[in-house]
């Protein structure tokens, strides 16, 4: 026994040291302005499109609730397929096959609305500036299409799976 101990603490030291770190990121709670929210709220039903409000200030429709059994959260990476558009329809970006985020690292509206989906679900949302890319904005780099500060925009999303 006295030659097993060794051994054993050996085992529980690399079990130990091999164990993921606690993740330590926590929900925002930036709220998007009322001014904010009554103009993308004008917006999308004077295009006559109805979307539920979520308490930060998106609008988001479930187009499918998904089949999986977990809820994302900020800690997992979600692998998704998307599109981004800017209101009056200008593509900036998009991704047909899989790609692998660390939900709580993306911006505040994807971090708030993908959970409301499972694996295989998808999602539509309308985000005011200050739950995307605010005052900032993104330039525009190798010719495509830049999202000006102050954007509202529109993503649909589909959560392929966890990784």
């Amino acid at each position: 026994m006295k030659k097993l101990l060794p051994l054993i603490f050996c085992v529980l030291l690399f079990t130990n040291a091999c164990t993921k770190k606690r993740c330590t990121l926590a929900p925002s709670a930036k709220v998007a302005t009322t001014a904010e929210i009554a103009d993308l709220k004008s917006h999308l039903d004077s295009k006559g499109i109805t979307a539920t409000q979520a308490p930060s200030g998106f609008f988001y429709k479930i187009i499918d609730a998904g089949s999986g059994t977990e809820t994302p959260t900020l800690c997992n990476s979600v692998n998704v397929t998307y599109k981004g558009t800017l209101l009056d329809g200008t593509e900036f970006d998009s991704a047909t096959t899989g790609v692998s985020f660390e939900l709580g690292r993306l911006i505040d509206a994807w971090q708030k609305a993908i959970p409301l989906i499972k694996t295989g679900g998808k999602i539509q949302i309308y985000t005011p500036a200050s739950l995307a890319y605010g005052a900032s904005g993104v330039p525009s780099v190798g010719g495509s299409v830049a999202i000006p500060p102050y954007s509202a925009l529109f993503f649909e999303i589909q959560l392929v799976k966890l990784d």
